[in-house]
């Protein structure tokens, strides 16, 4: 029994591809010095950082490598019957750079690293695969890193830049939902003042007024844009104050929007001496939802811009459609790989001061 197992394990081993030049005197010192091991599917030979000092052959069944990087287990590749694995740092006298573990149940010769070195003087054919094999099988681990790590990063980006994305596309929603309601309620308005100010209040007067309106906005904007906030707040008191005075509902409401369109209580003295009292009220509440309407709209095509410049920064930063040979700005390119890394700076609470030189413009033969 014991002649017919040593019979067929020589047999298995002269099919393996590093064996085939070994003289039967060779064959019976791997037989006589090698061990068999058996591992049931899931059982692990070789642990990443174990000190491996044991050549082996796989002579039936199927391992896998993998690797740990970060705190995912990367799959590398596989061995099949006839492979042969264990070597590979023997000449660096590092850990094993990978895990072994059993996917089907396996069988296999471990050879000590004593007997590995006899082989490897005596027959310079195995030096030269073993060598070969070392360096594929490195190389393959090595890229495989390499792409998990590409893939961490851009996934690590992706999701800031998801972040970025989602800011001003909620903000946009946000301001088309209540540009929808400002529409509906300036609509609203202006019909009711048509129906029952039809004498006193024209579609003239209307137009005529929220010109003025618009106008004055528009210069308050550019002659004074920001307001320090108790400043503001003084003159939103004041004219709320007026609003009450006039027996305007809840015109805390309306202060803001006015005072922010540069309307301060002699414009409101003006609008009420050409108004009857009961239009005011309905007047007023129309140039809020106006007022409202120009600002939704702004904030909605500042959200939108975001979002355009955020998607042409990813274009940029990533060179697609782009010649292998041109001309590049330095710090447009700075400037996009900041956009995408945006998020993480800001998580990571770190500031950055820019200063560029402006002969930026470099000529680049290839990325």
């Amino acid at each position: 029994m014991l002649e017919a197992k040593s019979k067929t394990l020589s047999n298995a081993l002269r099919k393996v591809s590093l064996f085939r030049y070994l003289t039967d005197e060779q064959f019976e010192i791997v037989e006589q010095k090698s061990k068999e091991l058996w591992l049931n599917p899931g059982d692990r030979l070789i642990k990443e950082g174990d000190f491996w000092r044991n050549f082996c052959v796989l002579l039936e069944g199927k391992l896998e490598w993998t690797k740990k990087i970060g705190i995912q287990k990367v799959y590398v590749f596989s061995f099949e019957p006839k492979a042969f694995f264990g070597h590979e740092l023997f000449f660096q006298d590092m850990p094993y750079p990978a895990t072994v573990q059993a996917v089907r149940l396996c069988h296999i010769l471990q050879l000590e690293a004593e007997t590995f070195w006899h082989l490897l003087t005596d027959c310079s054919s195995i030096a030269r695969e073993l060598l070969t094999t070392t360096v594929q099988r490195l190389q393959s681990l090595e890229a495989v890193s390499q792409q998990y790590v590409k893939l961490d990063s851009l996934g690590m980006i992706a999701a800031g830049l998801a972040h970025e994305l989602n800011n001003p596309a909620a903000a946009a929603c946000r301001a088309v939902d209540n540009l929808r309601e400002a529409i509906n309620t300036s609509q609203f308005l202006y019909f009711e003042l048509q129906e029952r100010q039809s004498t006193a209040v024209t579609s003239e007067m209307l137009v005529e007024i929220e010109r003025n309106v618009r106008e004055r906005a528009a210069k308050f904007k550019k002659s004074l844009p920001t307001l320090d906030l108790l400043t503001k707040s003084e003159r939103e008191d004041e004219v709320t104050d007026w609003l009450d005075y006039h027996g305007i509902v809840d015109g805390w409401k309306l202060a803001r929007t006015l005072v922010c369109a540069g309307l301060d209580i002699e414009w409101l003295d003006a609008l009420a001496d050409r108004l009857p009292s009961k239009a005011l009220s309905d007047v007023l509440l129309w140039f809020e939802a106006t007022l409202s309407t120009e600002k939704l709209l702004q904030e909605a095509e500042s959200s939108v811009s975001r979002i355009f410049h955020l998607v042409k920064a990813v274009k940029d930063y990533s060179y697609m459609d782009r010649a292998p040979q041109q001309e590049v700005d330095v710090q447009e390119g700075l400037e996009n790989t900041l956009i995408i890394l945006g998020q993480k700076l800001k998580n990571n609470g770190i500031a950055v001061t820019k200063e560029y030189d402006n002969s930026s413009l470099l000529s680049l033969s290839e990325y």
